[in-house]
């Protein structure tokens, strides 16, 4: 009917509206993201001039960033700073990038530091050797802004979420443990015991 006719064409913006929504492209590489907390980065090559691109693109979000040129400074940083996160080159000279990896996840001091390897090799058996030894993602270069921005946030937001866990963990452990001393300043230890095994009522005489 005409009345069906005039409801459709008075829908036909909303719709076209609702398709441009979902089809919007990528934001391009001035464009604001969503913004992670400023995070400490460790970004590890052998070429300077990589380095201070890095730098630059990564103290602009917010981020404080150290730089090492070569595998033996970057494992003698991560021993002295505790970083969120690790952008690293695999072809290096002296230490490869995948030794470096590989000793940093077999360091229970550094296993959780999350990795983004960034490399010229973008063939799928460097990229699955990579994620094998626990690298979190993998960047060929040359790397696109966007992409890598975007990679890192994930990252980030990933390694703070797992922190404020651990966080709230040992809070709940230190509050556990409080509550025995007051349990065992009231009651006997094997009346405690029982409790802590799930026990609700206790009818021996203390």
């Amino acid at each position: 009917t005409s009345g069906d006719g005039m409801s459709a064409a008075q829908d036909r913006p909303q719709l076209a509206m609702g398709l441009l929504e979902v089809i919007r492209p990528l934001p391009d590489a001035g464009a604001p993201t969503k913004k992670v907390g400023p995070s400490l980065i460790l970004a590890v090559d052998d070429h300077q001039s990589n380095l201070d691109l890095l730098s630059r693109r990564l103290t602009r979000e917010g981020h404080e960033v150290l730089v090492a040129l070569d595998g033996e400074t970057a494992l003698r940083l991560l021993d002295e700073n505790r970083f969120d996160l690790v952008l690293l080159d695999l072809l290096m000279p002296g230490m490869s990038g995948y030794e470096v990896l590989s000793r940093l996840k077999g360091d229970p001091r550094h296993r959780d530091i999350p990795v983004i390897v960034v490399s010229a090799l973008d063939d799928i058996a460097s990229v699955v050797r990579c994620v094998e030894a626990g690298a979190e993602d993998y960047v060929p270069k040359p790397f696109d802004p966007v992409l890598l921005r975007a990679r890192i946030n994930s990252c980030l937001e990933r390694k703070h979420l797992r922190d404020r866990e651990k966080m709230i963990l040992e809070e709940l452990r230190a509050e556990k443990e409080k509550s025995e001393v007051l349990l065992l300043n009231i009651l006997p230890k094997p009346i405690v015991e029982r409790i802590q095994l799930g026990e609700t009522l206790i009818a021996d005489r203390v």
